[in-house]
């Protein structure tokens, strides 16, 4: 809201906004922390983790769809995130690149929850807590899938949460969408089901929240998605390990 005579913001709007000021400083300081201490989107081509070089490999195995070489026990999602955006920058900068952004959803998902629960402050606090974890840090620069699934969870957990106390379409469609990811990123990712199940349920039971036909296709999305995910790029070849 502004005020007419000067198009200044009004006493109301800079309350809001200095309400919020504990939530956007938070975030960008563990946004900076990421940066600071594990090089978040810093595309210098040094990837770690457990495991990185079977991880990348399986990137461009699933990307050119040789189906003798994919890695049975992996999900292909990771893979092809990775392997498409490697074709164009090389696969050591596109593995970061997916891993920089899980480390990003994961600040954000983890402030989103804290600042649905206890307010903008809590928001703030999670997120600089978040980018201060030297683990979090330095999952940024890790060429496998285990950012991209932290990422996935954390956000269908925060997408939850946001369902259970401001039930909406868009609160629906987003924890819809985070289960679906959480789900096709890796076999573990199931995990997650029994929270955002009692979530739904919580949901449920509001008077504001939307049509149960559109909880009904929510479900559906979840189920059939997933799989639909996992065999267009190729999961669960004949001679899979799993």
């Amino acid at each position: 809201m502004q005020d007419s005579s000067n198009g200044a913001p009004t006493s109301g709007a800079r309350a809001r906004w200095l309400w919020e000021l504990p939530f956007v400083g938070g975030v960008l300081g563990g946004v900076a922390l990421l940066w600071l201490r594990g090089g978040l989107f810093v595309f210098d081509g040094t990837v770690s983790g457990y495991h990185w070089p079977e991880w990348l490999h399986n990137a461009w195995h699933v990307v050119h769809a040789r189906w003798d070489r994919m890695s049975g026990f992996r999900k292909p999602l990771h893979g092809y995130l990775v392997g498409m955006v490697g074709e164009v920058t090389g696969y050591d900068d596109s593995a970061i690149l997916v891993a920089s952004v899980s480390g990003m959803v994961m600040l954000l998902s983890a402030a989103l929850i804290a600042r649905v629960l206890a307010g903008p402050a809590a928001g703030g606090l999670a997120a600089f807590t978040l980018g201060a974890v030297p683990l979090v840090a330095n999952a940024t620069h890790w060429g496998n899938g285990y950012p991209l699934l932290a990422a996935t969870t954390g956000a269908a957990l925060a997408g939850s949460v946001l369902l259970a106390t401001h039930p909406s379409r868009r609160a629906l469609a987003l924890a819809t969408g985070t289960a679906i990811a959480a789900l096709a990123s890796e076999d573990r990712g199931v995990l997650v089901l029994p929270w955002v199940l009692g979530m739904t349920a919580l949901a449920l039971r509001d008077h504001r929240r939307p049509s149960v036909r559109w909880f009904a296709l929510a479900a559906l999305l979840v189920a059939v998605v997933p799989p639909a995910i996992d065999a267009g790029l190729g999961h669960r070849a004949p001679f899979a390990l799993s």
